[in-house]
């Protein structure tokens, strides 16, 4: 992966109120209801969006997937 995207990008200001945001993630069902994997995907997008820094932002994606990814793993083996 080229180094360029992980970089972010430089503002002279910071966004103003109101200003729009742009963000997505895989649903590939749509004729299903809302459950904890997409909830976690839309609170993670929700986190993206409050954070300024776009580095900071991924580093807590990530750090939350794998503490989402241990606990859910954890609750599975224990329900067994």
């Amino acid at each position: 992966m080229s180094k360029r995207f992980l970089k972010p990008i430089p503002s002279s200001k910071p966004p103003e109120q109101g200003e729009k945001f742009f963000g997505n993630f895989p649903h590939h069902y749509i004729n299903v209801f809302l459950h904890l994997g997409l909830a976690f995907s839309l609170s993670m997008l929700e986190l993206l969006w409050l954070t300024t820094d776009f580095v900071v932002g991924m580093f807590s994606f990530l750090l939350l997937s794998i503490t989402w990814g241990c606990l859910s793993r954890h609750l599975l083996i224990s329900l067994q």
